[in-house]
């Protein structure tokens, strides 16, 4: 498995942190939001990781908790959207970044040169 750190190849913005296999899994994803062929790509070889505050969340990891299924009825789907959503809120609410992966990569203390296009990884890939 591999991490990627992706950005914007026109203004170098930021767009996220993605551990994939490959590039065709990573061109997978970033397809899921925007074009892919535009991003460059870098792969981190460097210790780091994504923690919950505090160091818990809110909700259960390997156990069975599912949402109910929803059937036609329009109040149970808005109910189960409602829930979904306030998940995903409490979830990136309460992300934060290792010390090592926000001083080396975020802050820029370790150089980060060798982005290369996604297109290109793809290309090496082949």
């Amino acid at each position: 498995m591999n991490v990627y750190l992706v950005r914007m190849i026109k203004d170098k913005t930021a767009f996220g942190i993605f551990w994939v296999e490959d590039a065709r899994e990573l061109f997978k994803l970033l397809d899921e939001k925007e074009d892919p062929g535009e991003f460059e790509c870098l792969v981190l070889d460097d210790p780091g990781g994504l923690f919950f505050n505090e160091g818990f969340a809110e909700w259960k990891v390997g156990v069975d908790e599912k949402f109910p299924e929803v059937e036609d009825s329009p109040e149970q789907e808005e109910a189960r959207s409602a829930a979904l959503e306030q998940r995903h809120q409490t979830i990136t609410e309460n992300i934060e970044f290792s010390e090592a992966l926000t001083q080396n990569v975020l802050l820029g203390y370790f150089d980060l040169t060798g982005f290369v296009p996604l297109s290109e990884l793809l290309k090496r890939s082949s």
